[in-house]
């Protein structure tokens, strides 16, 4: 897991790093450096063709001195030659500042420093030429979109694209200038075709509304002590081979009910394919026992075909959470449930098992019908952007854009842990934990992802809450179940298997089986789990 920090934790460690004897220049001095590295271990390719042109642009901040001190780098070791180089500055820097000390190292050494619209002509050769410009404009400080000179050069820099010769790259030290906590869709940034994220990385960076701009994001490390980074993190980056060791394996000797039966309320006439998926991908996270509660309408249409996943039909006799002979470990509600009369009325009973401590998932059709609810019991609701405007009433494009501030805040006031669904996916709880699995997958662009995403996270919650029952000690019940982790495992494990998936577009269906393999083979008994 990376820890990922907003602008005021990034300030605040800033600020605190004197006090670890962490010299302003030397910092930017090894930051410069370590993302010339970065660069380099990314694109080992890159310089192999020659020496090509290498533009660094500078603003005043940091970033700006990180992006003069990576150019020095690239001409130090041999990369670059400086008649080829150039640092280009947005306006005369303050004397004694890490700007004009790193832009006075390169002046020494013979590269030439423009300021302003001097640089234009050179930056639009390097482009032409197949070179690098390094982008370090603007920090993580805007509170507002960019202005005058800074403005100026990231729309030229941005208009460069369309003249730009094949193996020319556009890279950003630290994030895209012109991006940052308050930005929207909406504010002029930086088309970088890659992100050299200093750390402590930025929320900034996998926020939905500006995901793209920042490209392939390389993290940057090793500048900082990690429990200083730590101390003002507001979130934390994960990948699978982080979050699989949130769920525990299964034991050897474990019977179906050992790892947790799922109960799945969903389909309707026309959607028998979304409860389809929804029981194959809590099959595929390890659920013991998987049953479909559909409409009498679908049984026929999926019992002859779902093998090991029961199908039962959802006629009135039987009450979510408590059939006399299957106790649910979980209930998923949702997926292609339709808005049917009869739904609100089956919502409720299925909240009212969440009252009791069955934990409950709310997905796609019962999210809508649970607009405005605040949640008893333990409650994760997976909406995309659409079905968050609806339940909530915040404005898609402010979630997308501010996800870090709006969705703790609701996982708050609702009582639910959230698990946002778009391109980077954002998991709150209503404790303030918050949790970013970066996507940037096309074949999950499909209808039925966020179904199968559904029944992994319902899955994983069955395993969770059988040993969480079997953990009970003698005095009490079981501890309080907790979505979080099933949650942050079957965001992360969706990306994974889609990217162990291949090139390619599929019926989500045809995932399932590389999520099975993946959930089966992800346990090491000798690793000590991550703290969430």
């Amino acid at each position: 897991m990376i820890p990922l920090a907003a602008a005021a934790g990034a300030r605040a460690l800033d600020s605190e790093a004197s006090s670890w004897c962490l010299d302003t220049l030397a910092l930017v001095e090894a930051a410069g450096r370590s993302a010339g590295e970065a660069f380099l271990a990314r694109y080992p390719a890159f310089f192999g063709r020659g020496k090509p042109r290498v533009a660094a642009v500078a603003g005043p901040g940091n970033n700006g001195a990180d992006s003069l001190v990576m150019l020095r780098f690239f001409i130090l070791k041999g990369f670059a030659g400086r008649e080829q180089c150039a640092a280009i500055l947005t306006k005369a820097p303050r004397e004694g500042s890490a700007q004009a000390l790193a832009a006075g190292a390169l002046k020494a050494m013979g590269v030439a420093v423009y300021t302003g619209s001097e640089g234009l002509a050179f930056l639009d050769g390097t482009a032409r030429g197949g070179g690098l410009i390094i982008d370090g404009i603007a920090g993580t400080g805007l509170d507002g979109p960019l202005r005058e000179a800074a403005l100026d050069m990231v729309l030229f820099i941005n208009g460069l694209k369309q003249n730009s010769a094949p193996g020319s790259m556009v890279v950003s030290v630290d994030l895209p200038s012109g991006s940052g906590d308050r930005a929207d869709a909406s504010w002029p940034v930086i088309d970088a075709g890659a992100t050299l994220a200093v750390e402590p990385l930025k929320t900034a960076l996998y926020k939905p509304a500006l995901r793209k701009k920042a490209g392939t994001i390389v993290p940057v490390t090793g500048i900082f002590p990690q429990e200083l980074i730590a101390r003002h993190a507001k979130a934390g980056l994960w990948t699978w081979d982080d979050a699989r060791f949130l769920v525990e394996a299964p034991a050897p000797d474990a019977h179906k009910y050992g790892r947790g039966l799922a109960e799945i309320w969903a389909g309707s006439d026309g959607l028998a394919g979304a409860a389809r998926i929804a029981g194959r991908g809590a099959a595929a996270a390890g659920a013991g026992l998987v049953r479909l509660m559909v409409d009498p309408s679908l049984y026929p249409i999926l019992a002859s075909s779902e093998g090991g996943v029961m199908v039962v039909p959802a006629d009135g006799s039987v009450d979510p959470g408590r059939d006399t002979r299957f106790k649910s470990d979980v209930i998923l509600a949702g997926p292609g449930w339709g808005q049917a009369v009869g739904r609100e009325a089956l919502l409720e009973r299925v909240l009212g098992a969440a009252s009791l401590g069955t934990p409950v998932l709310l997905d796609a059709d019962a999210l809508t019908l649970a607009g405005g609810k605040r949640f008893q019991g333990p409650v994760l609701i997976t909406p995309h952007p659409g079905e968050l405007e609806a339940f909530s009433g915040i404005p898609k494009e402010e979630a997308l854009a501010r996800p870090d501030e709006i969705l703790p805040g609701l996982s708050r006031d609702t009582g639910a842990v959230i698990l946002y669904k778009s391109h980077v996916m954002w998991i709150a709880a209503p404790d303030g934990r918050l949790a970013v699995v970066d996507g940037m997958v096309s074949q999950l662009a499909a209808g039925g992802s966020g179904d199968l995403l559904a029944g992994l996270a319902s899955g994983f919650a069955a395993r969770k809450a059988a040993a969480r029952s079997r953990s009970a000690g003698a005095e009490g019940g079981p501890p309080a179940f907790d979505w979080f982790p099933c949650a942050l495992a079957a965001a992360s494990l969706l990306v994974e298997t889609a990217k162990t998936a291949g090139a390619g577009f599929a019926d989500p269906l045809a995932l399932a089986p590389t999520a099975a393999r993946l959930a089966a083979g992800a346990f090491d008994r000798d690793k000590k789990l991550p703290i969430v």
